[in-house]
C-alpha cells in the first residue's frame, strides 16, 4: 500500500501520514485501530509490544 492509499483511510494527505511514519507527527489512537482493523493486527503487534502478529479483536 502507498502513503497515499494509508493517508486516505486515516483521512489524511500523503505528506501527513508521511510526517507519522518518519517520527514528526504522532499517530494518534482512532488512527491506531483504523490500522489495526485494515490488517487485522493486534494494536500491541503494530506498536511493537510483540513479534508475534495476533489478528484485531
Amino acid at each position: 500500500m502507498t502513503q497515499a492509499e494509508i493517508g486516505k483511510l486515516l483521512n489524511k494527505s500523503q505528506q501527513g501520514y508521511n510526517h507519522i511514519e518518519a517520527g514528526r507527527a504522532e499517530l494518534k489512537i482512532d488512527d491506531l485501530i483504523k490500522l489495526c482493523q485494515f490488517y487485522n493486527l493486534s494494536a500491541d503487534y503494530m506498536i511493537g509490544l510483540t513479534d508475534k502478529p495476533k489478528s484485531y479483536k
